[in-house]
């Protein structure tokens, strides 16, 4: 029943605009403050005591997919979520729309002053902070507070319980860090960081992300004909060799996607290569010095080849048994790079039946309903994923167009097979024949 009510918000939500009667009380609690008040800090902090969270950011533009989102993890049964906002407005907007309980927003001035001296573009700047502090933030939960955090994307729909699911699988309980796959091995929008036992790795990973992020933040936006050597003034190991006529745009080179694959790759490998920046740079014009040039020229950045890592295919039929190939995790030890030889810890690229992909969910989906029409299977609905991630769907104003048609009489639960699902719809989106 909560799912269908979900699924009814998605298309009920633009008729919201935002507003709430006068008599309506709210009994959710958001307290105004910057997160950079190491009050405001210990107040959010202490307002989990599970010392779980889901994590997500945004503005007031996608105002609307945050209401989505946080409606999407409560009918599934997740307690407690932090919306990191990029100012109290926003808050204070989504208070005025829903029940918040379980829910805290906030709002950060973590280097807002870098955007606002350097006069940065939208994508440099606004967003370029959001990329920073999500994942600045998630790395002082995790490390920090030992808080088992899910950092995820707004254009994410969740099917079941995350938090249930990792803590309840024998096999999955015990990764410190499971995140989507994506070519070469991350994404950067869905990332799961277990609490417990500090781990050299997990720390290594998070904190390198946004220190990353922050070094190189800002650089694109204030670069047109030519990249100046102070982007580089915070790594060592890198300098500029050539420049390009072709001015960097956007924030690809800059932001959390390109820096957590980076990352992990170094971490994998059990030292600094810098072979993801490389590549972001490469395509750009630019040739920088890495410590081996020839290991970045050999991993196929398109179908996830990554030479000398070692992979261990990982299975977990209690999320969903399944035979296909896509449904085969790989995990494999992370060291911290900046200490070769140190301790290592265990981290999962997790499987299409775990963190799915749109398309692949709709695939799986379609050969259950089969299935279950051809027995008559009335019995509630196994999902073929944690959940989905339109991450595949282009363009983006698209999404929402995907979004609807998921609201099917399969999705919602009601097994009526003389009723035409959506499918031959959402496929002829994705092959743009619509």
């Amino acid at each position: 029943m909560k799912f269908v009510l979900y699924c009814l918000f998605i298309v009920g939500a633009p008729a919201l605009r935002f507003q709430k009667s006068q008599s309506q009380r709210t009994t959710g609690n958001i307290d105004s403050g910057n997160l950079e008040d190491p009050n405001v800090w210990s107040h959010l902090v202490a307002s989990f005591p599970e010392k779980e969270v889901v994590l997500m950011a945004g503005s007031i533009e996608v105002m609307l997919d945050i209401v989505r989102t946080v409606s999407n993890l409560k009918s599934v049964g997740v307690k407690n979520m932090f919306v990191l906002a990029d100012r109290q407005d926003t808050c204070d907007q989504i208070n005025g729309v829903m029940d918040m309980t379980g829910v805290q927003c906030r709002w950060s001035s973590f280097r807002d002053e870098q955007g606002v001296q350097a006069g940065l573009n939208d994508c440099e700047g606004k967003t370029g902070r959001i990329y920073l502090q999500r994942k600045y933030y998630m790395a002082r939960l995790a490390v920090d507070h030992e808080f088992s955090v899910m950092g995820t994307d707004l254009d994410v729909v969740y099917v079941k319980n995350p938090f249930e699911v990792f803590k309840g699988s024998p096999t999955l309980n015990q990764y410190e860090m499971i995140f989507q796959s994506d070519n070469p091995v991350a994404n950067g929008g869905i990332v799961y960081a277990r609490k417990g036992p500090k781990s050299p790795g997990t720390a290594f990973i998070l904190n390198r992300v946004w220190q990353g992020i922050d070094n190189f933040r800002g650089e694109a936006g204030l670069t047109r004909n030519g990249m100046s050597n102070s982007v580089f003034k915070k790594q060592p190991n890198l300098k500029v060799l050539a420049s390009s006529e072709a001015g960097v745009r956007g924030c690809g080179w800059g932001e959390e996607q390109s820096m957590l694959q980076n990352t992990v790759l170094d971490a994998a490998f059990g030292h600094i290569t810098n072979c993801h920046v490389w590549k972001e740079m490469h395509v750009r014009g630019w040739d920088l010095p890495v410590p081996n040039k020839k290991l970045c020229e050999d991993i196929d950045w398109e179908n996830k080849g990554v030479p000398n890592v070692t992979f261990t295919k990982v299975r977990d039929p209690s999320v969903f048994k399944s035979d296909s190939v896509d449904d085969v995790g790989k995990s494999f030890q992370v060291y911290d790079a900046a200490t070769p030889g140190g301790p290592a810890n265990t981290v999962l690229q997790a499987s299409q039946n775990l963190l799915s992909y749109s398309q692949n969910f709709v695939v799986e989906l379609e050969k259950l309903h089969a299935k279950r029409c051809a027995s008559h299977d009335t019995s509630p609905i196994q999902y073929p994923a944690v959940m989905f991630h339109m991450a595949d769907v282009f363009p983006k104003d698209l999404r929402s167009t995907v979004l609807e048609n998921y609201g099917s009489k399969i999705i919602l639960g009601d097994h009526d097979c003389n009723t035409p699902s959506n499918f031959e719809k959402l496929s002829c989106i994705w092959d743009r024949a619509c």
